[in-house]
C-alpha cells in the first residue's frame, strides 16, 4: 500500500503535461456529433436489460424504472443506444485504473476509439456470449419486475435460491420448445409415441404438470430430489446446456469428466453431453493450466560390460 501511494504521488507531478484540445476546428455549417461511453458495474442491472428497456415501448412492470425510461426517452429522443466490447471501450481505461504516464499516450480516451472515425455501418456492434453472461440473473430479475413482488421485497435485493431455480426452468421451457416442439406435440398426443427420426428415441421421456420435458430413468425409488431424479431434458446445442456444462464444472472443482458428468445429469439430461463435457474439459484453462508435467529422468549410459562383447563365461563370478 505505501508503495502505490508512493507511486500515486509520483504521477501527480506528471499532471501538466496532460494537455487537452479546446479548439475543435469546426466551422457554423459542419454537424457534431457527442458520443459517450460508459462502462457497466457488477452492482447494476445487466446491460442487456437495460438496452433492451431503451429500445421499448412496453411497461416493464415497475413504476420507478418506468418513469426512469420514459424521461430518458422524452429528454434523449434520438440517442442511439449500444454496446461495445470491453477491449474497444475506452472508459475502460480509467475503470481499470491507468497511470498517468500511460494516459498521455493512450489516444483513445482523449481523441476518441479508432473506430469512431469509419463508417457507422463497421462500428463494433457485440452479441453478448451467454457462456459468459449469468443468464440466470438476467431471467431472475426481469421475472422479479413481471411478477410484481410485494414492495417488503426491494427490487434491487439479492436474488434468492428459489427465483434462481425458476429462472433456470423459464430457460429450460424456451429451449424445449425450441428444439423439441415436435416432441412435445407427439408425447401430448400420441401417448408418448415418437418418431424414429427424434433425437429423444429411444429415452423414457414425458412432460411434467407445469410442461417441462423430463427423462424418467430408473431412480423413481432414489432419495435424491424430484428434479435429481427426473432431470429436464436439453438439446446440447442450446446456450442454457454449454450453461450448465460451465456450473457443473465449477461445482465440481474443475474435476475429471467423470465428477463434471455426475453433477451435470443431476442438474439436466442434455442430448449428447458425453461430447460436450469433454470439448468443455479440453477448453478449460484452469484446467490446462494445472495438468501436471510427467518429468522426464536423464537415463545413465549402459556400464561397459554391457556393451563389450568377450568370450562365454568370461565374467563368471563364483
Amino acid at each position: 500500500m505505501a508503495q502505490r501511494w508512493t507511486n500515486f504521488k509520483k504521477n501527480l507531478y506528471r499532471i501538466p503535461d496532460v494537455a487537452l484540445t479546446r479548439w475543435l476546428r469546426n466551422s457554423p455549417s459542419c454537424q457534431l456529433q457527442l458520443h459517450a461511453f460508459s462502462d457497466a458495474s457488477r452492482r447494476a442491472m445487466a446491460a442487456i436489460i437495460v438496452l433492451h428497456w431503451l429500445h421499448s415501448s412496453i411497461p416493464v412492470g415497475n413504476s420507478l424504472i418506468n418513469n426512469y425510461i420514459s424521461h430518458i426517452q422524452e429528454i434523449m429522443p434520438s440517442i442511439i443506444w449500444g454496446h461495445v466490447p470491453s477491449q474497444l471501450n475506452p472508459e475502460d481505461v480509467a475503470s481499470r485504473g491507468a497511470k498517468l504516464t500511460t494516459l498521455t499516450h493512450d489516444n483513445s480516451w482523449f481523441e476518441g476509439p479508432d473506430w469512431l472515425r469509419e463508417s457507422p455501418f463497421s462500428w463494433p456492434c457485440s452479441s453478448l456470449n451467454f457462456a459468459s453472461v449469468n443468464v440466470s440473473q438476467i431471467v431472475a430479475d426481469a421475472m422479479r419486475l413481471r411478477l410484481k413482488r410485494p414492495s417488503t421485497v426491494p427490487i434491487l435485493s439479492p436474488i434468492t435460491a428459489n427465483e434462481f431455480n425458476y429462472a433456470f426452468y423459464a430457460c429450460v421451457l424456451l429451449s424445449q420448445r425450441h428444439h423439441f416442439a415436435p416432441e412435445l406435440v407427439q408425447i401430448r398426443t400420441r401417448e408418448g409415441y415418437l418418431s424414429r427420426q427424434s433425437p429423444l428415441k429411444g429415452l423414457d421421456v414425458f412432460v411434467d404438470p407445469i410442461g417441462i420435458l423430463r427423462e424418467g430413468g430408473r431412480l423413481q425409488h432414489s432419495s435424491l430430489s424430484y428434479n435429481a431424479r427426473r432431470p429436464p431434458t436439453l438439446s446440447s446445442a442450446d446456450p442454457s446446456a454449454k450453461l450448465v456444462i460451465t456450473w457443473a464444472h465449477h461445482r465440481a472443482l474443475h474435476g475429471v469428466f467423470r465428477s463434471t458428468y455426475v453433477h451435470v445429469v443431476r442438474r439436466a439430461w442434455i442430448i449428447g453431453g458425453k461430447r460436450q463435457i469433454q470439448a468443455h474439459i479440453h477448453r478449460c484453462v484452469v484446467c490446462i493450466r494445472a495438468q501436471p508435467r510427467p518429468i522426464k529422468q536423464a537415463i545413465s549410459p549402459l556400464p561397459l560390460e554391457r556393451v563389450t562383447s568377450v568370450r562365454g563365461f568370461t565374467r563368471n563370478r563364483s
